[in-house]
This record gives C-alpha cells, structure tokens and sequence, in this order.
C-alpha cells in the first residue's frame, strides 16, 4: 500500500480579494434594489460588514505573514498604528452595518 501525501497551497491575498468583490457586489445589489426595503438594508449589511471583516483580516494577515518569515520579528511604531488603523476602519464598517435599521 502506497500512502501519499497530498499538499495544498491557498493564496490569502486572492481569497482576500474575493471577499472584497463579493461585498462590493453585495453593496451595488443593495444600492440597486429599489421594491424591497428590507431585502436593500440585508445586502447593505452583509456588504459593510463583510468590507469590515476583510479590513481586520488583511491588517492580522499581513503582520502574521512577516512575523513567520523574520521569526524574531520587531514591532515597531509603524507597525503598530498600521494595525490600528485596519482594525479601527474594519470596526467601524462593523459597527455601521450592526446599526442600520430597516425602517
């Protein structure tokens, strides 16, 4: 019996980019939808919060990608409010997309 072992490689930033394209289009079919108040308000939801999450997963994926390649890895300053400002934009798109009303 011969066992094999079969390896997979994911690209991030192309998984990344596809978040994004789906949330823009969820965004532009919540822009479009004009009949259905509740349905435009779900997609502009689902659409902001998932632009929200992708800004806080590229700032955490990016810092994880150089600290597995320089192992004793220094945060500096720049670093830092890099992080901070991908984690506050995608929280506030967060936040935005829990506040919308269907009203």
């Amino acid at each position: 019996m011969n066992l094999q072992t079969v390896m997979y490689s994911v690209s991030l930033p192309v998984i990344l980019g596809m978040l994004a394209i789906i949330a823009t289009l969820l965004i532009v079919l919540g822009f479009k939808e004009k009949n259905d108040l509740a349905r435009r308000i779900r997609l502009l939801r689902w659409g902001v919060a998932l632009i929200g999450m992708t800004l806080v997963l590229t700032g955490f994926l990016w810092y994880a990608y150089w600290a597995l390649v320089h192992v004793p890895l220094a945060v500096s300053l720049e670093d830092i409010i890099i992080l901070t400002l991908f984690s506050t934009v995608g929280g506030v798109a967060m936040g935005m997309a829990l506040t919308m009303k269907s009203s």
